[in-house]
């Protein structure tokens, strides 16, 4: 599946790369001149027309017939409109270095490619990745909104998003033009430009070659193998979770997932050169500054804003570790406190874009759940309850949550009618619903309207298929005759 998307991928930033070309065109004004070894003098025709690869302040790069001349801009008829500001900065910063020093390295790029493309595949067979082609469209978008330009021409890979099962905000971006979006991180921000600033921070450091750089020093690209080990194998509990119920009921394997996901996108990062140095977080931070200031953002704050977000819930959810040397956001303090010389905390939320998203703040927050981050995690459910358009999981996920933190006759009343809602709402019901509206009523101590509950949950659950049905079965029915006895007296 990912290999499809990924020639999908490439076939689009083809077109769209031929529409942007069109505005990086240059015709000769005079006849050019050049010595070659093999022939001579080779004139070049006025009125010859070439590619421009790079501009400078006097001269520009001009590609014709293969050949890469340096001329004159004044000895070149051409109109210079940056479609936008990456790829300003690539052909005014960037490519005449890559050009006249030979840095493209198309040879380790496509070694680092392979590698990229097998993790990728992997943690996809292991289903590390969202499959949602609306969530896929909306991410899409808002791609074309920030890089139009799409990967800059002769510079190998394509700008595409990928969404991780992955409860840490986090982005990081693979030399191929990956840029790896966390579930966590879409759940984090708050509005459109918060999410849009972090994928200009992902675009910043495929343009700036940090990964290939890190590669280099380091002598090799890791292969997948070599850090995943035998962890993957237990990546089979994603198949059970994703299966049967309709929900991630299991903790123990719910758990079990997010540290697995963790550790293998730790890994990830660190065997495609996405851990970066302080300097590389830096350079990449203010890139991505300088696209919200040139692309005239209405919150210019945006990226400072939700950086201090991320700060914020590692601090909520008690990972210290995550904001320090051994973390993936290790040099975040230094980078706020550089950032905020000229930037201010902004919270602005958006109702729209949690409605965008809310399928992914419902996945947020049961993984929130197995990671014990209860607060959080309703806090997730409340955006969609508070939204447009809430459905039966979010009320039982909400009533779930509710258990989890409180036992008070108000709060389990309240339950019980986030249940009832659930209920109402009658579309894709989570069976588990009556499930938590038997645990519910038994608190209560209404035992008949608990044994009803769960009587009709063990009818739901002899309906279904997969791994744990039985076990799931005896457990109900060992609930129902426990609580038969309480109305016995």
């Amino acid at each position: 599946m990912y290999k499809k998307k990924l020639f999908l991928a490439i076939c689009l930033a083809i077109l769209w790369g031929e529409t942007v070309a069109q505005n990086l065109k240059g015709v000769l004004k005079e006849e050019y001149s050049m010595y070659v070894d093999t022939d001579g003098n080779i004139k070049i025709p006025a009125g010859t027309e070439g590619e421009i690869l790079y501009i400078e302040d006097s001269n520009l790069g001009l590609y014709i017939g293969g050949v890469l001349i340096e001329v004159k801009k004044k000895k070149v008829d051409f109109t210079y409109k940056p479609v936008d500001y990456f790829q300003k900065i690539w052909l005014e910063q960037i490519a005449p270095k890559a050009w006249k020093k030979n840095e493209l390295r198309y040879e380790e790029r496509q070694k680092l490619f392979e590698v990229s493309a097998e993790y990728f595949q992997e943690l996809d067979n292991l289903y590390g990745f969202v499959n949602d082609p609306f969530l896929e469209d909306y991410l899409n978008q808002l791609l074309q909104e920030i890089i139009p330009s799409g990967m800059p021409k002769h510079r190998p890979g394509s700008i595409r998003i990928d969404l991780l099962k992955f409860t840490d905000p986090v982005v990081f971006a693979s030399d191929d033009g990956s840029i790896i979006l966390s579930t966590g991180l879409l759940s984090l921000c708050r509005n459109e430009e918060e999410l849009k600033s972090m994928i200009a921070k992902g675009i910043s450091v495929v343009i700036l070659d940090h990964n290939l750089k890190n590669i280099i020093k380091e002598g090799r690209a890791r292969r997948f193998s070599e850090i995943a080990g035998k962890i993957a194998g237990t990546f089979s509990a994603i198949n059970n979770l994703n299966r049967g119920r309709g929900l991630l009921y299991s903790y123990a394997e719910g758990t079990l997932v997010s540290r697995i996901t963790s550790s293998l996108a730790d890994g990830i990062i660190k065997g495609l050169g996405a851990k970066f140095e302080l300097a590389q977080e830096r350079e990449s931070d203010r890139m991505a500054l300088k696209h919200v200031k040139y692309s005239n953002y209405n919150n210019p704050n945006c990226l400072l804003t939700i950086l201090m977000r991320c700060r914020d819930y590692f601090r909520e959810t008690n990972q210290y570790e995550k904001i320090s040397s051994a973390g993936a956001y290790e040099h975040l303090n230094e980078r706020l406190q550089t950032i905020k010389e000229e930037n201010t905390f902004e919270d602005i939320q958006d109702s729209s874009y949690d409605l965008e998203i809310s399928e992914i703040l419902r996945l947020n927050a049961r993984l929130e759940f197995f990671n014990h981050n209860f607060a959080y995690a309703e806090s997730l459910i409340d955006r969609n309850l508070t939204g447009k358009a809430p459905n039966s999981e979010d009320y039982y996920l909400k009533a779930l949550l509710m258990r989890y933190q409180n036992n008070s006759q108000e709060s389990n009343q309240k339950a019980i009618e986030h249940l009832q809602k659930a209920i109402q709402i009658n579309v894709d019901i989570p069976s588990a619903v009556y499930a938590e509206l038997g645990l519910v009523y038994f608190r209560q101590r209404e035992y008949a309207l608990a044994v009803e509950a769960l009587t009709q949950y063990k009818d739901l659950l002899q309906k279904l298929d997969g791994t744990g049905i039985q076990k799931e079965l005896k457990w109900v029915e060992n609930q129902i005759y426990k609580i038969g006895r309480f109305l016995e007296g």
